[in-house]
């Protein structure tokens, strides 16, 4: 790639975040007079002909719906940019709903006209980058991306004359999906980073009073004989090695969904996946960061250790493509409402498959009890729970998904999958030992202490690859 073109997408607006079908932008068709032709009539037969001569004008109404959050300000490096602005279109006095739109924003130096932007001033944290606020006064678009394609399926396909439905929205955007999964890969890299900087630390950090002749082997001991520095970073590495099982499966899954050919169940599907691929990755990097940088003391406070710079990006990374908690919301009352269903356990006797239907039956149980999904009850008790439901179908699909992969021959030692698996019992300990026959506290503590002695005789080899 040779980076000529800054290539941005412009949908979230100001006033307007997951509830993109709301947005206000605007993109009006301007016809172009031709004598002997008429084109007052955006339904009429003469609407090729009016498509084919004139131009698209965008225009923010007010500043709620300016484009938020793309970099669309020129920089240093004097490369153009050309972003994909989604619109409300207009065609006479008619709104066809929104559609995708090819803008020029600037030539690399000077914005084209019509067009003003606003830095937003820079993130704590992490690394920056010239994030704005995009504003269209009347300003030309080179084309619309809804021109019908004879290939597309029919399903899908409409013409630019009639209003655009919401399986064919759907379809349009359906690279955020993309998106959430390619995001969720980049963020289990902290979790690597963090375990890895974090042992090699530990095992270097000595504490004890050094010999005279500075000999410290036998006076000093490494900080990662202490359990309190082991579970973190141990923890991290078998999170990382399950999710790069997972991550192989998840992608294999959504690769045979293709956008084109699918019905718009299948691309709620897809959009859970990514959803709960990108919750649960998010889950274990936050924790994996903080916890790993608070163990190597001041270092861990320095940009230059990344663990803090890490933290920070995660943060982004859960807003970025769909906000977590806006996603699990939408995913938990869509499977909760039957529209559709993820993969079923290959074990439902797996405490982390019993783990997940019971919070399901939980949520179930409170629908059963009002006429709607939009009660206070459900308010109250089922929305605060969604993240967690989806955390918890994303730590099943992975474990299975690491199991399988060991099976199939790619190695994962059997102390990885189980030190795995408590650390997600960990994350909702008193559900596990309310409803799982026989755990207790000090029986998770007796299996938590022997799978980090076997993961910790390994764990040099384990961070290597």
């Amino acid at each position: 790639m040779k980076m000529e073109i800054n290539g941005q997408w412009c949908i979230t607006e100001v006033g307007h975040g997951l509830d993109v079908d709301n947005l206000e932008t605007t993109a009006t068709w301007v016809p172009t007079p031709t004598s002997g032709t008429t084109t007052s009539d955006p339904n009429g037969a003469d609407f090729d002909a009016m498509v084919a001569k004139g131009h698209w004008l965008l225009h923010t109404p007010r500043p709620e719906a300016a484009k938020i959050m793309a970099v669309t300000a020129p920089f240093s490096t004097g490369t153009p940019c050309v972003a994909v602005v989604f619109a409300r279109m207009i065609l006479g006095d008619e709104d066809k709903g929104v559609r995708p739109f090819v803008v020029d924003i600037h030539d690399g130096d000077n914005l084209y006209e019509g067009i003003s932007v606003k830095l937003l001033p820079p993130q704590g944290g992490s690394d920056p980058l010239p994030h704005s606020i995009t504003y269209f006064n009347n300003s030309c678009a080179v084309d619309s991306l809804s021109m019908p394609n004879p290939d597309s399926n029919k399903r899908f396909l409409t013409s630019l004359s009639v209003p655009q439905s919401k399986p064919s929205f759907a379809q349009s955007i359906y690279r955020v999906s993309i998106g959430a999964l390619a995001l969720s890969l980049s963020a289990s890299n902290y979790i690597k980073l963090s375990a890895t900087i974090g042992l090699v630390y530990s095992g270097q950090r000595c504490i004890g009073r050094p010999s005279s002749n500075g000999d410290r082997q036998n006076k000093q001991i490494p900080i990662i004989t202490f359990s309190t520095q082991q579970y973190p970073i141990l923890t991290a590495v078998a999170q990382a090695y399950v999710l790069d099982a997972f991550y192989d499966w998840v992608t294999e899954e959504a690769s045979f969904l293709n956008p084109v050919t699918v019905d718009d169940t299948t691309l709620r599907i897809r959009r859970a996946m990514a959803g709960i691929t990108k919750a649960m990755t998010i889950q274990f990097a936050y924790r994996g960061c903080l916890s790993i940088s608070e163990r190597c003391g001041w270092r861990g406070l320095f940009r230059a250790n990344m663990m803090s710079r890490m933290h920070a990006l995660a943060r982004g990374l859960a807003i970025a493509e769909g906000d977590i908690v806006g996603v699990s919301m939408r995913t938990t009352m869509e499977l909760l409402l039957g529209r559709y269903k993820m993969p079923l356990a290959t074990d439902p006797q797996n405490i982390l498959a019993k783990h997940e239907q019971g919070l399901l039956q939980e949520c179930r149980e409170v629908l059963m009890k009002t006429k709607t999904h939009r009660s206070e009850e459900v308010n109250n008790h089922v929305l605060p729970r969604c993240q967690k439901i989806v955390e918890a179908i994303g730590h099943r699909l992975a474990y299975e998904a690491a199991a399988g992969a060991s099976q199939n021959g790619v190695a994962i030692p059997t102390c990885v999958l189980d030190l795995f698996k408590i650390s997600v019992v960990r994350l909702d300990e008193a559900w596990y030992i309310e409803n799982i026959p026989g755990l207790t506290r000090k029986t998770l503590d007796e299996q938590e202490v022997k799978a980090m002695a076997a993961v910790l005789e390994i764990a040099d080899r384990l961070i290597e690859k």
